[in-house]
């Protein structure tokens, strides 16, 4: 191409506008991962994405949510789904193909189908859970011994979450006494899988110290329990070398980290009754084998009373033919 006739960038960029907008003037439905979302002060929202659904190939593109939009996709998104829009999730999005020449090529987003993302996290949880089963870490933790006594707790939580304190609560009111060590942790937003990562990695280290390990959060919402789907997570607590107690989940949902754990139950404040009650049923076997103790002492001395009566019984009667007999064995020499 001569020099004459070559382009400046903004020419070229109007004349990729021009393609663009004659050829993909239709909304498309578009697959794809976010790899980072923030929202602007305006409310716009603007997503970076990844695609990469065809191995050794990667794609990246940006994407926007004009605020009005944002709010309506955004809300509903997190009703149907139970969590929201975040980097790392997989969505379904109807979006328009335009080219500016100063920022490029961006998606401009109309709409978002929640039941793809709701397939995708299915999906994503059965495979953990499979490669879970497959390296024999899905049973690992519940296969270990419960502690008879268990009065030594590690509790992974936030110092600050509700469910911390009830769980508190409900063991320091109990008539028996335990000693507690919180290895404290962010329970809700996006760094809880590395937070409790390190507190998981404290507690092993004094695992020696304590007969259980707790973790409990408490207040925060369904889309906070997304998170607890996570292999490197499950994994550790499926190496634990004491058992692990699960209160992180609602009635009907249940994470990989439940799955995992030796115990699984709904709230704090069932966790604080549960291990109440093994220390209650210790204290009641021990009370039942001590009365079992007493009764069986107390048969046994009746029967040795019975023995001692009867060979007291013979002996006298023995005692008494003797004497009878020495008698007359003296009458009759006389």
């Amino acid at each position: 191409m001569e020099r004459e006739r070559s382009l400046s960038l903004y020419e070229l960029n109007v004349l990729i506008r021009e393609i663009i907008e004659s050829n993909f003037f239709e909304l498309y439905w578009i697959r794809a991962e976010i790899a980072r979302i923030s929202v602007s002060a305006s409310g716009h929202c603007f997503l970076e994405l990844v695609d990469r659904e065809i191995p050794n190939r990667m794609a990246r593109g940006s994407a926007v949510m004009w605020s009005g939009i944002y709010r309506s996709i955004s809300k509903r998104f997190k009703e149907e789904t139970g969590t929201e829009l975040s980097s790392g999730i997989k969505i379904l999005m109807l979006a328009e193909v335009k080219f500016h020449e100063e920022y490029g090529l961006k998606l401009i987003i109309r709409d978002i189908d929640p039941a793809y993302t709701i397939g995708e996290m299915a999906v994503k949880k059965r495979m953990i859970l499979e490669r879970l089963y497959r390296e024999g870490l899905l049973q690992r933790n519940k296969m270990l011994p419960l502690p008879l006594v268990p009065q030594n707790i590690a509790i992974i939580s936030s110092k600050s979450a509700a469910g911390f304190q009830d769980f508190i609560h409900h063991i320091e009111l109990s008539p028996y006494r335990f000693k507690w060590q919180l290895f404290e942790s962010t329970m809700q937003g996006s760094s809880v899988e590395e937070s409790i990562l390190e507190a998981l990695r404290n507690c092993k280290s004094r695992a020696s110290d304590f007969d259980i390990l707790v973790i409990v959060r408490g207040g925060g919402s369904k889309a906070d329990l997304h998170c607890f789907d996570n292999y490197e997570l499950a994994k550790a607590i499926a190496m634990m070398p004491i058992p692990v107690v699960s209160g992180i989940g609602h009635e009907r949902d249940t994470s990989v980290v439940d799955e995992v754990s030796a115990i699984r139950v709904k709230t704090p404040t069932a966790a604080a009754e549960l291990i109440i009650n093994m220390v209650k049923e210790f204290e009641e076997s021990i009370d039942e084998l001590i009365k079992r103790i007493v009764e069986i002492a107390l048969l046994r001395i009746d029967y040795e009373k019975e023995l001692l009566g009867d060979f007291l019984n013979k002996l006298a009667f023995k005692t008494d033919a003797l004497l009878h007999g020495e008698s007359n064995i003296l009458i009759a020499t006389q």
